[in-house]
């Protein structure tokens, strides 16, 4: 069920049947949601990184291109701008900002002396990356063993550099994660768009008020841009408004909807590891 594709993970629907099938599929989908979610309240670094679909696939290209040539680690802003337009998760001025604001913030710093100017990701960077992964990577373990790492194996340069290859090579064949769930495209192009409905979904699964100045705080957003997230959510039929206009709830379709995001996530993360541990002989 987990075996590689020749482009990349299988995320048809069978595949993502099979994954949000398996006994074990809902606790580790709500737990690692409820990590997300804490993650974007505790972290305001983190979501500068991973707050939207831009800024998370930039992420993952960044780092490809700083382990594409072991001789000559970074990368430049115009190799970002070109990834961004070739592959289309972002335009190429709003990559040349998100470097910028990266770098100013110690996330990025500068590379090898040379024309053009190449930037490398920091210690603090690469550390929040191997965080991430160790943490998903744990709770993908109950549903795939083999992601059961010892964190000596996130902590080498060149088992990273193959898990991130494996999660981009779609990518490079036109095809996007997000491709199993289009109709979340929308949402998850928005700042902590799909990370707010996780919240949403958390809370009315524990039976709490759900309300858009809670939101807002929650994740440190507008209120207007919480109402418009919600407003959208509600036109697709993922959440609904209470008769007062105040209070939200999840609908079934929420739950639907983040279950095949999460079933294609795994599959992704399941198809670079395993990739990246064949590459190394584990």
């Amino acid at each position: 069920m987990f075996g590689p594709h020749r482009l990349g993970p299988d995320v048809g629907p069978e595949s993502l049947a099979a994954m949000i099938g398996l006994p074990s599929f809902d606790g580790v989908m709500t737990g690692f949601a409820r990590i997300i979610v804490d993650d974007y309240r505790a972290s305001w670094l983190m979501n500068r990184i991973l707050s939207d679909r831009g800024r998370m696939v930039a992420s993952y290209a960044a780092l490809d291109l700083h382990f594409t040539d072991p001789s000559r680690r970074g990368f430049t802003i115009g190799q970002l701008r070109h990834a961004a337009a070739s592959h289309g998760f972002a335009s190429p001025g709003r990559m040349t900002a998100w470097a910028a604001s990266l770098r100013l913030l110690g996330l990025f710093a500068a590379g090898a002396p040379g024309r053009p100017q190449r930037m490398v990701p920091s210690a603090t960077f690469l550390a929040m990356f191997r965080a991430r992964m160790a943490q998903l990577y744990r709770a993908i373990a109950v549903i795939h063993p083999p992601a059961d790492l010892r964190s000596a194996a996130l902590e080498g340069d060149l088992f990273i550099a193959d898990l991130v290859a494996g999660f981009t090579e779609p990518y490079h064949s036109g095809k996007r994660m997000l491709d199993a769930v289009p109709e979340l495209m929308p949402l998850a192009e928005r700042e902590a768009g799909v990370t707010l409905l996780m919240s949403v979904l958390l809370k009315d699964a524990a039976g709490e008020v759900i309300a858009i100045a809670d939101l807002a705080r929650e994740f440190s957003i507008s209120r207007a841009h919480v109402r418009s997230i919600l407003q959208d959510a509600e036109g697709l039929g993922l959440v609904a408004r209470s008769p007062g206009g105040g209070l939200y709830r999840s609908l079934p379709g929420l739950g639907e909807i983040l279950s095949r995001f999460f079933a294609a996530l795994f599959l992704a993360h399941i198809f670079a590891l395993d990739r990246a541990l064949a590459r190394v002989g584990g």
